[in-house]
């Protein structure tokens, strides 16, 4: 964020501005858990003061915990930081005007509130922003072979050491030959291509005795899924406009969708960061739609929007880029969702990729914040951060682990300047 411009800031404004517009309208929410909540309230079933308590609760850990340490970490803005906190702020607030003024408020206290913290980080005694970008590196190898980690799940160990084995080649091949091309993106491709591979090969046999939906139930169901699709069209300009937005700023660099694609844009391996989340799209997309198609609540971007919008050839094909993709997205859920409901076996592979993209992630981001106190104050900061991040384990898991490890890491650098400050530590 050292190179920030008064055209980013306006972005970055718009965006979170946006968020908490189309949040407050219930149009549409960035957090998935919210989906339901948000439309609870729409139909009259909660009161606005419920899904403010409701909102609030899920969300502060996740923007503290990890939106806030990904972005020291990177200089890049992040989900949780912009649009999980933008969203919130839209949901709490009742008057539309006043949550897209907090909303826009909010963008632009981040956005410059994070440039002024990286530029003062140097005059601590101990700097602990520097080191938090070892957050990334083992997260980013984690991540990469996460689909081995589905297909042990799904198909089991013979087929997932086989898949390693294919993915670990073709990881050496691309070092050796391809050395523009990023290891962990070539093994994201050999490694999601193994894992559908198996799943047309190695087909798990179907489940007996299943109950058959009755003509009935899926004449109710289909109405409901026409109504909310009727929803959706309705709220599409201002949902297009938001993913254009939010695309813009991929294009610019300065957001990544998921924690390895922020890293990823950091160290400039925007092979990567596109893959990444176009994978993390295709792994929640089961869930994205049904909570879609059964709240009429969208998203605040398209499936591969992100992805598409980082090799735009200028900030303006990436905004017209995000915002087809929302287009198509919107379009084609009902058409997504009867097709997802027909393979009842892609379902089950999003399923477990979902839980190895969680493994894969949470414990890359736990290595990654040993390595940073490590950095810090050697084994000290081990300690530290080991501390905080068991201690919320035992209090059971107040913090996600996914955000537990990051927020370790601040508190530690928190603790460490404290003790330099009372002479009990000397700084490295």
């Amino acid at each position: 964020m050292n190179d920030l411009t008064p055209l980013k800031v306006i972005l970055i404004v718009t965006a979170t501005a946006l968020t908490a517009f189309i949040a407050n309208r219930s149009m549409g929410i960035y957090f998935n858990a919210l989906r339901p909540i948000l439309g609870d309230f729409r139909d009259g079933k909660i009161t606005r003061r419920e899904l403010a308590t409701l909102v609030f609760g899920l969300s502060i850990g996740v923007v503290l915990g990890s939106g806030v340490p990904l972005a020291l970490a990177t200089g890049l803005m992040n989900g949780p930081l912009l649009f999980i906190a933008g969203g919130a702020i839209g949901a709490m607030i009742d008057s539309v005007w006043a949550a897209t003024f907090v909303g826009a408020v909010w963008g632009l206290g981040v956005s410059l509130g994070l440039h002024a913290v990286l530029s003062a980080a140097t005059r601590l005694p101990v700097d602990f922003l520097s080191p938090l970008s070892a957050l990334g590196i083992p997260l980013m190898t984690a991540f990469s072979f996460f689909p081995v980690l589905a297909i042990v799940y799904q198909f089991g160990l013979s087929a997932g050491l086989f898949s390693l084995t294919a993915a670990l080649i073709i990881r050496q091949l691309t070092v050796l030959y391809l050395p523009r091309f990023a290891p962990e993106a070539a093994v994201m491709l050999a490694s999601i291509t193994c894992l559908f591979g198996s799943a047309a090969i190695l087909r798990p046999q179907k489940e007996k005795g299943s109950e058959s939906t009755s003509p009935h139930n899926e004449n109710m169901e289909e109405d409901l899924f026409l109504a909310r699709g009727r929803y959706l069209k309705k709220n599409l300009p201002y949902l297009m406009v938001t993913g254009g937005i939010i695309a813009t700023l991929c294009y610019l660099r300065l957001f990544g969708k998921t924690p390895v694609s922020v890293f990823a844009l950091k160290e400039g391996n925007i092979a990567s960061a596109a893959i990444a989340d176009l994978i993390d799209d295709i792994g929640f997309l089961p869930i994205r739609v049904t909570t879609i198609l059964m709240t009429g609540i969208y998203s605040v971007m398209g499936i591969g929007g992100p992805s598409l919008a980082y090799y735009s050839p200028n900030i303006y094909v990436a905004f017209a880029v995000g915002a087809t993709a929302v287009l198509v997205e919107v379009s084609g859920t009902l058409q997504i969702g009867r097709f997802l409901s027909r393979l009842p076996a892609f379902s089950e592979i999003a399923q477990n990729m979902v839980k190895a993209m969680t493994l894969a992630m949470e414990t890359g981001i736990l290595y990654g914040a040993i390595l940073v106190g490590d950095k810090m104050a050697q084994s000290l900061g081990v300690f530290l951060v080991l501390s905080f991040y068991l201690i919320n384990e035992a209090a059971g898991r107040p913090v996600s682990r996914l955000a537990a490890a990051p927020l370790a890491t601040l508190l530690a650098g928190i603790v460490l300047n404290g003790l330099a400050v009372l002479n009990l530590f000397v700084p490295v």
